[in-house]
């Protein structure tokens, strides 16, 4: 019988994998066989793939120019396949063997310094897109992640304490749709306790939401849940929304910024708002 990667074992692996793993994890691994590693190797009888096969895979994807972390996570999908063929007795041996994993190198991610803070507070405050700009605001002001700033409910907010309890984050597959789960650590588990002038600001976000909820009636896609940010129907955002919109934000103000020669905004990631809130406090001395 042939034993194509890209065939029957692959499917053997896959379900066996999805018994342990998260629906978006098992997304993650999907992308990789499916981008990368089975029109890469599918073609190749699976007891035929050698070292040398899997050395010019993964140079391959350094020439790429792909993350040493996504490097390293097809290493991962492809080590986890053979093991369990060799496991199964398919294979007789793992040609990973024969193979050093990929080092992980992170590259540091970038943050604002006070002055840059300052002028991206005077471009927040000309934007339209209310909800988006209180999201940035909260990962500068409170260090949350955006996962846990998507997944938000009105009763995780206590107005009376002006506290934020962080309990949950929010992610989504294709599979599974949106899924709410505790974060991966007890730590992450907290109260957060934001400028009260951020808290006043949501105290008018709620006002608006909280309207948007009333007038929808019958036509609510928020079902039980009551998130901080989500459509006008209560529907919660796309994982993927906040750094596109982010994306845009900066690109659009600065072509505004370099036509009036002023100096344009330093571009950093979304996620790498929650870090320039921890740093801005040490500089501050707090």
């Amino acid at each position: 019988m042939r034993k194509h990667i890209n065939l029957r074992y692959v499917k053997t692996w896959r379900k066996d994998t999805a018994k342990k793993v998260s629906p978006k994890t098992l997304e993650t691994y999907d992308y990789a066989l499916n981008g990368r590693i089975i029109p890469s190797l599918g073609r190749h009888k699976m007891e035929n793939i050698s070292h040398v096969h899997i050395n010019d895979f993964l140079e391959k994807l350094e020439a790429d120019d792909l993350a040493t972390s996504t490097i390293q996570k097809h290493y991962n999908v492809l080590n986890s396949i053979f093991k369990l063929a060799v496991k199964n007795e398919t294979l007789k041996k793992n040609p990973m063997d024969k193979m050093d994993k990929p080092a992980v190198t992170y590259k540091e991610g970038e943050v604002y310094n006070s002055d840059e803070l300052k002028q991206l507070f005077t471009l927040l405050n000309n934007e339209e897109n209310a909800q988006m700009v209180l999201m940035v605001k909260m990962a500068l002001k409170t260090s949350m992640r955006k996962g846990e700033i998507l997944a938000l409910q009105w009763d995780d907010i206590d107005f009376a304490t002006n506290t934020i309890n962080v309990r949950q984050s929010l992610s989504y597959t294709k599979e599974d749709g949106y899924i709410l789960k505790e974060p991966k650590t007890k730590k992450s588990i907290r109260k957060v306790a934001p400028p009260k002038k951020l808290m006043d600001e949501l105290k008018k976000h709620k006002l608006i939401k909280s309207t948007d909820r009333m007038e929808s009636e019958e036509l609510w896609e928020g079902g039980k849940y009551f998130f901080v940010f989500s459509s006008d129907l209560g529907k919660p955002y796309y994982p993927s929304v906040p750094n596109k919109w982010w994306t845009r934000f900066i690109n659009r103000v600065n072509k505004d910024l370099k036509k009036n020669d002023q100096p344009i905004l330093k571009k950093i990631r979304f996620h790498d708002l929650r870090h320039t809130a921890a740093t801005d406090l040490i500089n501050k001395g707090s």
